[in-house]
Order: C-alpha cells, then sequence, then structure tokens
C-alpha cells in the first residue's frame, strides 16, 4: 500500500496548493477529489470531519471514502476538483510523427 499512500499524500498536498479542498455548506466537513473513479468511473472523494481529539495536530480526521452519488456528499454544493498537472495535456502523449531513434547497442551491451 506504498503506492496508494504516497499518491493520495502528494494528490492533497498538490489540492491544497491550489486551494482545491472543499468545506461543506455547513463547514463541518472537507473533501478532496482523490483522482481514483470506481468501477463504474464514479469519482471517489475522501472525506474529513473535525478533529475532536484533545491536543490533535491535525485539525481534520478522515471519515470515508465517498463516491460523487452518495448522501454525505450532499453536505457541498460544489464537489472539488482534481489536481492539476500539467498546462498542455499534449505534453503527455507521445508525438508519433517525431523521429524515434534507439541506440540499440546499448541495448544489447546491456542485456549481457
Amino acid at each position: 500500500m506504498p503506492i496508494l499512500y504516497n499518491y493520495l499524500h502528494y494528490t492533497y498536498r498538490r489540492l491544497a496548493e491550489e486551494n482545491k479542498i472543499a468545506v461543506s455548506d455547513d463547514g463541518k466537513y472537507i473533501a478532496f477529489n482523490t483522482g481514483l473513479v470506481t468501477p463504474n468511473q464514479e469519482p471517489v472523494f475522501a472525506l474529513s470531519d473535525h478533529n475532536h481529539l484533545e491536543g490533535a495536530e491535525q485539525p481534520w480526521h478522515f471519515q470515508n471514502w465517498c463516491r460523487r452519488g452518495e448522501y454525505d456528499m450532499t453536505s457541498f454544493s460544489q464537489l472539488p476538483e482534481m489536481a492539476h498537472y500539467f498546462d498542455d495535456p499534449s505534453a503527455l502523449v507521445f508525438d508519433g510523427r517525431k523521429e524515434l531513434r534507439c541506440n540499440i547497442e546499448h541495448i544489447l551491451d546491456c542485456a549481457y
């Protein structure tokens, strides 16, 4: 689970930088869009409520994973957006128009 932990940790960090952590209309909950989806492609949100522990460092306490359509998410008039990492999505796609040059000798040398 370290991969999922790191993914959620850094996704939360990025969302905090972008001010995309949503506070419920009544101020009792926060939620963020994990960027993950259910098998039906419904977004998954992390839902937290106020941390009531004495001397707790974190003001919020994780409560549940929620789908967009779940009742708990009706506390938010606007659901939080996903993290944004790139301004130009084409930077993430291989451009087949470019020539691909492989160093075949290097590949063969490393195989032995």
